[in-house]
């Protein structure tokens, strides 16, 4: 499962269409859950030595993401 969602968000990192709708779509599409849902367990996935071991440079940018937003939130 952590693969599969690495591997979701890879393809999504830099795609501009991913703000207009299209993201939230293949989300439900792909994983049968809604974007909260999903990117709870992308946070989950985050921490894990599995997600570093299966793709550490998808890790890495979505692990700098969540730290940005959660500096910017504070």
């Amino acid at each position: 499962m952590i693969a599969q969602l690495l591997e979701f968000e890879r393809v999504w990192l830099n795609d501009p269409r991913a703000g207009d709708g299209r993201k939230a779509q293949a989300i439900r599409e792909t994983f049968g859950v809604n974007e909260t849902r999903h990117y709870q367990r992308v946070v989950a996935a985050v921490s894990t030595r599995e997600a570093w071991e299966a793709d550490p440079a998808t890790t890495r940018v979505l692990a700098e993401r969540l730290q940005a937003r959660s500096r910017q939130r504070q």
